[in-house]
């Protein structure tokens, strides 16, 4: 994404603003936050606000056009990669860094918030947990917002891990059950 936001740029310059959405399980780099004006992402998991993040992202958009805002972002990167059943959104312990990120973006002067969790099982370099705080010009709001965000998720990073098996630990385990074994990739993604 960063890459095709790049070549964006180079089309359309910097003149015209860009605000793009995400899913939470994407990977945020320093590239796509150099060429977008701001970005906006998914507040669920499972995924039920695809319209109204499009929606949200619109809103931001327009009022950037209309010279009514001009955001900032802060990105706190954490070193963590998690999976499992705590990152569902209304009933993990996730759900206390969404909470914020909406609270967030509810207040005056907040335009876009959330927690990039990306996918463990994808083979790139910039893959890593990420908060983000994007405000309307107040950079030390938007970097203290981002990084309580991230010092929240730290403190239960352990907890948000689901504990995975190595297949000669799966293959043991099903030789002791009598009846159907089903072994499971549990990647999501066919890139991964």
């Amino acid at each position: 994404e960063g890459l095709f936001l790049q070549e964006i740029r180079k089309i359309v310059g910097e003149g015209i603003p860009m605000v793009v959405s995400f899913d939470l399980h994407g990977i945020l780099t320093e590239r796509i936050l150099q060429h977008a004006n701001a970005i906006v992402s998914y507040h669920t998991y499972p995924h039920v606000d695809f319209a109204s993040t499009g929606e949200r992202a619109a809103r931001l958009l327009l009022r950037i056009m209309a010279g009514e805002v001009q955001p900032v972002t802060a990105l706190v990167k954490i070193p963590a990669l998690v999976r499992g059943n705590e990152l569902i959104t209304a009933t993990g312990l996730i759900g206390k860094q969404i909470r914020q990120a909406q609270a967030l973006e509810a207040s005056e002067g907040g335009l876009s918030a959330g927690m990039f969790i990306g996918n463990p099982f994808t083979d790139v370099r910039d893959l890593r947990s990420n908060s983000f705080v994007v405000t309307a010009g107040d950079e030390e709001r938007a970097a203290r917002e981002a990084l309580q965000m991230a010092n929240d998720f730290w403190a239960v990073r352990h907890r948000l891990q689901a504990p995975l098996h190595s297949m000669a630990e799966s293959i043991e385990a099903a030789n002791t059950v009598k009846g159907t074994v089903i072994l499971k990739d549990a990647a999501d993604a066919t890139s991964s």
